[in-house]
């Protein structure tokens, strides 16, 4: 109870510093600053009210948010789609003034169902990174079967390996899975892969996608629909969500390959742009998305894009908080740099 207190406070001081730099012009200031630098936004999920365990986590925002979003981005920025981003880095070319480029990992359906008719109004392009392996098999995300097995709990206790144990609801789950995740993720690649294996297997058992379907990732007809009209683009975020950093550029170019590959076969669209799983790269995993033939990639690092950035570590400002209005405005902006610690988000 006292961390999930903390928690809220220091979620309430962030929207009140927020809120003082809005007040005090730093949100314009930052505009101007900007120039002809690319801001990506990450998104994951967009849905209707955030409840149960898609509140675990700094992972979906609501409808209604998303919009007062969307319109701030469709009144003071230019939002620029896949295309015009790959054309930029490749030919070395400024970016329009204020230029925003709006991105989604993971490929949720809520995005179709909920995020793109707020796109749709505004004509606002954005960019999905899907993860073909997950789609052809039916399954949904490791971590996110964690989230709703430590928000829901499960009838019988079990030891999943490496410190981690599944059974009653957590009393703090948001701090359990932050947990968790870190300790998996410090794993070798085989070990992690053996980790999701059994943690997707459990929330099976307990049917955790059929009781929250919000972490459904959409199908190949979903998103042929959403790419109709030119709005959505599809990216790559390798087959199944592994880590590539620490394996061998052969190993990383077939991922990105057959990622690739398959994208391009199942939408008849040239896949141009690439997002690390879990923003972990090295040389190797970078060089081989180069080599496998995406125009761009996007990592989870902070900041601004010049024209000449390398092009395969471009650099992302992380959108949630709940989908709280002054934050968002003040990240999109840049004012936020102005008062967080360096290095933190």
């Amino acid at each position: 109870m006292l961390s999930e207190v903390r928690r809220w406070s220091a979620a309430r001081l962030r929207g009140a510093v927020a809120r003082t730099l809005l007040a005090t012009g730093a949100e314009a200031r930052g505009r101007r600053r900007q120039g002809a630098r690319l801001r990506i936004l990450m998104y994951h999920g967009v849905v209707a009210r955030r409840t149960g365990p898609g509140r675990c986590g700094n992972l979906f925002v609501d409808q209604k948010a998303f919009a007062r979003h969307a319109r701030s981005l469709a009144r003071d920025f230019c939002v620029v789609s896949l295309e015009q981003v790959a054309e930029s880095v490749q030919a070395g070319r400024p970016f329009p003034d204020r230029a925003v480029w709006i991105t989604f990992d993971d490929g949720y359906r809520n995005v179709v169902t909920t995020a793109l008719p707020v796109l749709q109004a505004l004509r606002l392009p954005a960019t999905v990174f899907v993860l073909p392996g997950l789609m052809d098999a039916g399954e949904g995300l490791w971590f996110d079967a964690l989230r709703v097995l430590l928000v829901d709990g499960v009838e019988a206790s079990e030891d999943v390996g490496h410190g981690l144990t599944l059974g009653r609801p957590s009393a703090d789950p948001e701090r359990a899975w932050t947990e968790a995740v870190r300790r998996i993720l410090r794993l070798d690649p085989r070990l992690q892969r053996e980790m999701a294996a059994q943690i997707l297997a459990r929330g099976r058992c307990e049917q955790w996608l059929p009781r929250h379907p919000e972490f459904a990732l959409a199908g190949w007809d979903e998103w042929r629909r959403a790419c109709s009209d030119g709005l959505i683009s599809v990216g790559s975020h390798g087959m199944r969500h592994e880590t590539l950093a620490g394996l061998s550029r052969e190993a990383c170019m077939e991922e990105w390959q057959r990622s690739k590959s398959r994208i391009e076969d199942a939408l008849g669209r040239t896949c141009l742009a690439a997002a690390y799983p879990y923003g972990a790269l090295d040389a190797s995993a970078a060089e081989a998305a180069r080599q496998a033939g995406y125009a761009c990639a996007v990592t989870t690092d902070e900041g601004l894009n010049e024209a000449q950035h390398d092009p395969m570590r471009l650099r992302r400002t992380m959108i949630g908080d709940g989908g709280d209005v002054a934050l968002f405005r003040a990240r999109a902006s840049g004012a936020w740099d102005l008062a967080r610690p360096r290095g933190s988000r």
